[in-house]
């Protein structure tokens, strides 16, 4: 399914091939949880549906629950006429590009993903973040400073293949320009996230 999928991101073919490589093991799909989506088999009333199982099939009963309350074709969104694209963080390649094509395939063949996007760790400094050791920028800090809008365009723009720098408590110069942000050293808003403070975030020079 993945092979020659030019529209995958790199670290996701990579991450998929090796698991196939090493041979897909049995996973527990269920958890001893009080809450979730409660297993609908007689002697399984304790179990809980794990998250990363029903949420990539999320995307199907949403669109699915979303065209019956509303009355329109949902069906469409799972056919041979859409481009799918799904984005997401590294951790979560496996349940993309393994978990929810089986997903979907069992429920009736179904259209499996076109694009996955998926980033690379998050990093300060070119540190992993750990929020164990402190080392993360807090998101209560972020949302006190800058925009929601901002700090989404800004993790949405940035190279996400080579992981995401950030430098916080920078006072550079603002400039905004278009097709060309990452052929120099600059800081950058978009220009409708005004109202609150500017998020002000390091581009590395270009080498």
């Amino acid at each position: 399914m993945f092979q020659g999928k030019s529209n995958w991101r790199d670290n996701a073919l990579k991450f998929t091939e090796r698991y196939l490589k090493e041979g897909l093991k049995d996973r527990a799909i269920t958890r001893d949880l009080s809450w979730g989506i409660s297993v609908p088999i007689e002697g399984y009333e304790n179990k809980k549906i794990y998250v990363w199982i029903e949420a990539v099939l999320g995307y199907y009963t949403a669109s699915k629950e979303w065209g019956i309350k509303n009355k329109k074709d949902w069906e469409k969104f799972w056919g041979d006429k859409v481009k799918a694209y799904y984005v997401h963080g590294k951790d979560n390649i496996p349940f993309h590009t393994l978990i929810l094509p089986a997903l979907l395939l069992g429920l009736g063949n179904l259209h499996l993903p076109d694009s996955i996007i998926s980033s690379e760790y998050l990093t300060i400094e070119g540190k992993k973040l750990s929020t164990s050791n402190n080392w993360a920028i807090w998101v209560p800090y972020m949302l006190e400073r800058y925009h929601p809008d901002s700090i989404r365009y800004y993790l949405l723009i940035k190279d996400r293949k080579k992981g995401i720098l950030i430098s916080p408590g920078r006072n550079l110069s603002i400039v905004i320009m278009g097709n060309y942000l990452g052929l120099m050293e600059i800081s950058l808003i978009g220009p409708w996230f005004l109202p609150k403070n500017i998020l002000l975030l390091e581009f590395p020079k270009q080498k």
